[in-house]
Formats: C-alpha cells, structure tokens, sequence
C-alpha cells in the first residue's frame, strides 16, 4: 500500500474508527519528515496491512493546536477518537515496526 494524504472528508471516520488509524503528520520541505517518510514507506511496503495516511501540518494549524502537536516529524496513531501513542522520534526500522505492528492486532 502506499502512504496516502488524508482528505478533508474522512478524517473525521477515520479519527473516530475501531481500526487504528497511523497518522504522519509533516510539512513538505522538511528534510527530517522525508527520512521519516521513506522509513514509514519501507514498513507499509512489508507489512501489507499497515495503511499509514500524511497529514500536511501546514494544512491544518487548527488540528496541530488542538493536539498539542510541538513538531514535525510525527506519528500518531488513534484508535476511536483516542490518541494512543505519539512519536517524535523515529529511531529505526526495526524500532518502528516494534512500536506499530502491535497495534495491528488491536
């Protein structure tokens, strides 16, 4: 699968959904968040039901407020409204993969 930006209308399923949701939230030129990304993109690639959506920090100041989001790059993953887990740093591969597959069996 490939990571896809999350659109305006199904955030909000999404956000409140029993599926975890795997938030990336970046701005373009970040050359931090693009190092993220291609770590992010090596785990969707082989963890086939890993579906992780982009969220243009730049795009929504509102909803980097609300959630007290203090820098970009980030991870996180929400499961019925609730934010379970946030990442600042993402360290490794194998530590990503550590932290999130877990949350697939939820």
């Amino acid at each position: 699968m490939e990571m896809k930006e999350i659109q305006k209308d199904q955030f909000e399923h999404l956000w409140k959904g029993e599926t975890p949701l795997f938030l990336f939230v970046h701005t373009p030129f970040c050359g931090t968040c693009q190092l993220a990304e291609n770590m992010l993109r090596m785990i969707e690639n082989k963890v086939s039901a890993l579906q992780i959506y982009k969220l243009n920090a730049s795009l929504y100041p509102d909803f980097m407020e609300q959630y007290q989001i203090t820098s970009v790059p980030c991870l996180l993953i929400v499961k019925s409204g609730e934010v379970q887990e946030i990442f600042y740093a993402f360290h490794s591969v194998p530590y990503l993969v550590h932290k999130l597959v877990p949350h697939l069996g939820d």
